[in-house]
């Protein structure tokens, strides 16, 4: 079950500097991809229908990273892409480490061509597909990127 965190300071800023500090953050990037028959990309991974996205490397700027993503997770080219749209923020903790960690993604609204779509299977997608907007598996994905599509679609 997926609940929402609300921080309330008369110095957010401070607040929110500090709050980073309890999390290993890791900044990721990722697409809202729809080809020319208006499909939307997403990826099926630990049993919910998600967007494709992953971490930014060093040297990637955060539209590199996406476009970089998208292709290892799906095999989909981007053709265009548009302004950033949003960031959500994702925190989980890994088993065998201490600190939890807090993942900031960058979303992009991007266009592709219809293609071959292959699952990256050693990141744990077991699915890629393109959904036309009525048929969007909405009750099998995450709050934040139903929030995410909802905003954006």
């Amino acid at each position: 079950m997926e609940k929402n965190i609300i921080l309330f300071s008369h110095k957010p800023l401070y607040c929110l500097h500090y709050f980073y500090l309890y999390f290993n953050f890791i900044p990721a990037s990722g697409g809202i991809v729809k080809n020319e028959f208006n499909q939307l990309l997403m990826i099926h991974k630990f049993g919910k229908w998600d967007l494709p996205k992953g971490k930014i490397k060093s040297h990637e700027s955060s539209l590199k990273a996406a476009k970089r993503e998208i292709f290892e997770e799906t095999n989909v080219k981007i053709l265009n892409h548009f302004t950033m749209k949003d960031s959500t923020f994702h925190m989980y903790k890994i088993s065998n480490h201490t600190i939890p960690i807090l993942k900031k993604t960058h979303w992009f609204i991007m266009d592709a061509k219809k293609s071959l779509v292959l699952p990256q299977l050693s990141e744990g997608i077991d699915s890629v597909d393109w959904f036309d907007v009525k048929d969007i598996p909405w009750q099998d994905m995450h709050t934040s990127i139903k929030e995410l599509l909802l905003k954006n679609l």
